[in-house]
């Protein structure tokens, strides 16, 4: 199944990355090209990703864990699809979107003191750090016009 699940990431990634390169240059097919690599993501490698964490999960609170990343792994791009396709919805789907992520944050630095690994206490602190500034980006470009 980790087989499957690297595939349909591929596909969606380079579906989606063709069909952006396409809707630049407005070429024909670009928006059935990224709805198919946003619907490959969030229908085929999003769900199966969550089945083989859940699979290596030791305890509940890492089952939890996985569905609480799981949410916004299948709301951001379909927020994103919504709001590139000019779909309604796709601005309030990726505020709510975003706000989960920052209650996120401190969950993933909390799982980061927790872990013995130090392997793993390496990775979920890289991963907290990482979100940290793609929240606070994508903060500043979402509110610096009230500024």
């Amino acid at each position: 199944m980790k087989k499957i699940t690297m595939i349909l990431g591929f596909v969606a990634a380079i579906v989606f990355f063709v069909g952006c390169m396409f809707k630049v240059q407005h070429w024909p097919g670009a928006g059935a090209m990224i709805t198919f690599g946003f619907a490959v993501f969030v229908i085929g490698y999003a769900p199966l990703l969550f089945l083989d964490k859940n699979k290596l999960a030791e305890n509940n609170l890492q089952k939890i864990f996985n569905i609480l990343v799981l949410i916004p792994m299948i709301l951001i791009p379909l927020s994103a699809l919504f709001k590139i396709q000019h779909w309604p919805g796709g601005g309030v789907g990726l505020i709510v979107s975003h706000i989960l992520l920052i209650i996120y944050i401190p969950v993933f630095f909390y799982r980061a003191f927790k872990t013995e690994n130090p392997v793993k206490k390496l990775n979920f602190f890289n991963e907290a750090i990482l979100l940290t500034f793609i929240e606070a980006f994508n903060f500043f470009m979402t509110f610096r016009k009230l500024w």
